[in-house]
């Protein structure tokens, strides 16, 4: 009596006892390539050599699942580690209200710029990834990442700029982010294009930077994606862009409440437990730099605050990546201090 294997890069029936082995053999199903090998059993030995090779193709499929995984985190990382860069002027002047959500899209979008980009391309964000790379949970991300995409395309913001028509004066300019926002249903892509009225803040910069010039930002996404204040990101984003050239930088109160866009808290103690504290709370948590704060009066009013902005040590920093990974993916999935080491060296540089 002969038997036929099936040698396949997948198998689904779960093959262990030699005892089962024969039985199971027929049964295994076929998804990819398949080879044919002619066994004549005629004793145990022959159903001994059947057994180990099957019990080797099964160790093989769990190899290859913890190799995919592998591959997945690596991704998942290098994507977190992305460089996000903006103009100082969209930072410092720039008057915009987002959520979290709306925050990371844009963010993410921003990742993908080249800089041998000449104009703005239509960029293909895969919802999986960017709710893997966000810690999201992807129970019903579709419908509620499109609904956000439907409410951010519609939005558009403010920036302070000199007034071409009154020279020596200032205005504001109203700019929307996108231009181009579809969905993808059957594949989960999402295809987005910047505005053209970005260019300045985001695609001209790019060049700058290949050229070593220009005012702009830099920092790691991964310090930011943990963050749930949308004024956190905000604020870090705005300190980052002054912590440049300073340690230290002070704003009137009612600027600052105008730059994040918060004037509906009129009374300071409201705007200190609303945004500054839980702000100020997550930035030391989770990302390169300490903040501290003091606050000055003028008469009995409470009307200027200044932060001081310290950047972390090394060690510092591995303990954020650990907090920051831990909130994204609700458990340490791996504390390699060396590993984490050179990480954030990456971001010295």
């Amino acid at each position: 009596m002969y038997l036929y294997i099936l040698f396949i890069d997948e198998i689904r029936a779960r093959v262990r006892a030699r005892e089962s082995t024969k039985e199971a053999l027929p049964c295994l199903s076929i998804s990819a390539k398949v080879t044919f090998i002619t066994v004549k059993m005629t004793s145990p030995l022959t159903m001994s050599f059947i057994c180990g090779i099957v019990e080797e193709n099964h160790w093989r499929r769990q190899s290859v699942s913890q190799v995919e995984e592998i591959r997945h985190r690596e991704n998942t990382d290098r994507e977190r580690c992305a460089k996000i860069y903006k103009a100082d002027e969209l930072l410092q002047k720039g008057r915009f209200s987002l959520s979290i959500t709306e925050q990371r899209i844009i963010l993410y979008t921003i990742s993908k710029i080249k800089p041998s980009d000449k104009v703005f391309q239509e960029y293909t964000l895969n919802l999986k990834k960017f709710c893997a790379v966000c810690g999201i949970n992807q129970n019903d991300s579709y419908s509620a990442i499109k609904k956000i995409m439907v409410e951010l395309r519609n939005k558009s913001w403010w920036i302070l700029m000199d007034d071409p028509n009154h020279p020596g004066t200032e205005c504001e300019s109203l700019i929307n982010w996108f231009s181009i926002l579809r969905t993808n249903k059957n594949n989960g892509n999402v295809t987005i294009m910047f505005h053209p009225d970005m260019m300045p803040y985001l695609l001209e910069l790019a060049r700058q930077r290949e050229e070593g010039h220009g005012y702009y930002t830099k920092y790691e996404f991964r310090y930011v994606l943990p963050m749930r204040s949308q004024y956190a990101i905000r604020l870090y984003e705005l300190l980052k862009s002054y912590q440049k050239n300073n340690t230290t930088w002070w704003f009137k109160i009612d600027n600052l409440k105008h730059l994040l866009d918060c004037d509906t808290y009129t009374r300071y103690a409201d705007f200190r437990l609303r945004v500054i504290e839980p702000a100020i709370k997550e930035i030391n948590k989770y990302s390169d730099m300490h903040i501290n704060y003091e606050t000055e009066k003028e008469g009995k009013r409470i009307n200027i605050i200044m932060f001081r902005m310290t950047e972390k040590t090394i060690d510092e920093r591995i303990e954020a990546q650990k907090a920051g990974l831990t909130t994204l993916d609700g458990n340490i999935h791996y504390w390699d201090s060396d590993t984490l080491s050179d990480q954030v060296n990456c971001v010295v540089e």
